[in-house]
C-alpha cells in the first residue's frame, strides 16, 4: 500500500491510501497506526503534540502538497472517508456546490426540491443568490430544473440529483 511521509508540529507521520496514520507514540514508545476519532460532525482528527489535526487535511497535503488557501472536498460526501482517491482541493464556493445528502425531514427526495401548495418547487444557491426555478407538476420535473441549473453554473457531477 502506497504510503507518504510529512512533518506536521515536529512528528513524522506517515499517510497510506487507505486514509490511515501512522506515528510513534512517545509514551508507549510504539507505533500506533489509525484513523482517527469521529468528531461529533463525522469529520476524523488526530491528536500531535496537543493539537488536534483532521486527518483529511493530513491525506490532502502528504499526497497533494501544500493546501494554501484551498479547502479540501470529500468527493463522496463520506466525512470519515479520507482515501486520497476520494479527496479534492477547492475553493469555499466549490466546497459548498459539492455533495451533500439529503436533510432529515425534507419533502423530497431529491436536492434542491420542495413541495409547497400542491407543487414541487425547485431552486439553487449561488454565490448567495437563490435561482428560485419556478413550480412543477411532478417531483422528477423540479429534480431535471434543478440539475440543468446547476450544471450551468458550474457544480461537479457529485452535486446532482440521481434521478430515477
Amino acid at each position: 500500500m502506497k504510503s507518504k511521509t510529512i512533518e506536521v508540529s515536529g512528528v513524522n507521520l506517515k499517510c497510506y491510501e487507505d486514509g490511515s496514520v501512522e506515528r510513534f507514540n512517545n509514551k508507549t514508545k510504539s507505533v500506533v497506526r489509525g484513523m482517527g476519532t469521529k468528531t461529533s460532525s463525522g469529520y476524523r482528527r488526530i491528536f500531535i503534540g496537543g493539537c488536534a489535526h483532521y486527518c483529511h487535511r493530513l491525506m490532502c497535503m502528504a499526497f497533494m502538497g501544500p493546501l494554501g488557501s484551498k479547502e479540501v472536498d470529500h468527493i463522496n460526501g463520506d466525512k470519515s472517508d479520507n482515501r486520497p482517491k476520494n479527496l479534492r482541493l477547492v475553493n469555499h464556493q466549490q466546497n459548498g456546490r459539492g455533495f451533500c445528502g439529503k436533510k432529515a425531514g425534507c419533502t423530497s427526495r431529491y436536492r434542491g426540491v420542495s413541495f409547497y401548495t400542491k407543487k414541487w418547487w425547485a431552486g439553487v444557491c449561488s454565490g448567495g443568490k437563490t435561482h428560485h426555478l419556478g413550480s412543477f407538476a411532478s417531483e422528477k420535473e423540479a429534480a431535471f430544473a434543478y440539475n440543468n441549473k446547476a450544471v450551468e453554473l458550474g457544480f461537479s457531477l457529485e452535486a446532482l440529483n440521481d434521478i430515477k
